[in-house]
């Protein structure tokens, strides 16, 4: 888990360095409870972050901020928990 923890935060920090939009999923945590914590996983301007019920990432909560983060195609890093 330490490994995933590690390359989860490379990432994020990779998107707020190069101010690359992310969109972060976290799978029903009214169940399973909240991300771990140690990934200290902050929405803002540039990151969002939607709970998720279904079993595709591609929520319509989603798919409405990938359109409005970007109207052209493009590839956008997806964090999904």
């Amino acid at each position: 888990m330490e490994r995933v923890i590690c390359n989860t935060k490379l990432v994020r920090d990779a998107t707020q360095l190069m101010d690359i939009p992310c969109i972060i999923t976290e799978h029903y945590p009214k169940a399973l409870g909240r991300t771990v914590p140690d990934l200290g996983l902050v929405t803002g301007e540039r990151t969002h972050s939607h709970e998720k019920t279904l079993f595709s990432m591609l929520t319509p909560e989603v798919q409405a901020s990938l359109e409005a983060l970007a109207p052209s195609p493009q590839v956008l890093p997806l964090l999904s928990f």
